[in-house]
């Protein structure tokens, strides 16, 4: 089974509307697609967020172009 994503671009969770970038990929066993997903956003105390993580059939792509910058430097 082929990713839906590719590395890089900004996805966002159609549950929740967790929003940021895909940093990581994960095939499982049973053909179930999970991908880490970094907010762009740092807290209020300046300190990088914590990452989400999501099923495929979850995410829907808000970006097409692939981040080239760390993220906390994109806006």
């Amino acid at each position: 089974m082929d990713f839906k994503f590719e590395l890089g671009i900004t996805v966002e969770d159609t549950i929740s509307g967790f929003r940021g970038v895909i940093t990581r990929r994960t095939q499982w066993l049973n053909n179930c697609n999970t991908y880490g997903v970094q907010p762009r956003e740092l807290d209020k105390n300046g300190n990088v967020r914590d990452c989400g993580n999501f099923d495929e059939p979850q995410l829907k792509m808000v970006a097409q172009k692939k981040a080239a910058l760390p993220f906390w430097v994109l806006k």
